[in-house]
């Protein structure tokens, strides 16, 4: 009769253990989806702003400081979010966001050269690529949103 109730409390043990881990991962698939979409929906606040910002820029020191101290902060944004924990359920959107993201740190990391070299023409600091990337990361939004849902 002993073996038989130590089977029993450790199946229940096991089943405890497993359960608690199926919790963990929920809780953390859910932080995961909660960072990424307040990545993805700061960067698309950013490209609503970028436009009128960079009109700004070419004609203030003021907002071209402005407009540097937000790419700056988005590249920060950007580079915490790569080296957070994912949630094994969560590897491939997330390699796919990384990759966006990449691209994104790429391309402000050359927006960045254009201002400090004094380029101050409209034209060349339109920033359309930093708006296709951003527009592309948008469009996992809803991915993000069936993960955690």
């Amino acid at each position: 009769m002993n073996k038989y109730r130590l089977v029993c409390v450790l199946a229940i043990c096991v089943t405890l253990l497993s359960g608690c881990s199926i919790v963990s991962e929920v809780n953390n698939t859910i932080d995961y989806v909660s960072e990424a979409t307040k990545l993805i929906t700061n960067a698309q606040s950013f490209s609503e702003q970028f436009p009128s910002m960079v009109e700004q820029a070419v004609l203030s020191e003021e907002a071209r400081q402005t407009l540097v101290t937000q790419l700056e902060q988005l590249r920060e944004d950007i580079t915490n979010f790569n080296g957070i924990d994912v949630p094994a359920v969560a590897n491939d959107i997330h390699r796919e966001l990384v990759g966006y993201n990449e691209k994104l740190i790429g391309e402000i990391d050359t927006y960045l050269g254009k201002i400090n070299d004094g380029i101050t023409e409209l034209e060349q600091l339109r920033g359309a690529e930093i708006l296709d990337t951003i527009s592309r990361m948008t469009l996992l939004l809803q991915q993000f949103e069936q993960l955690g849902g």
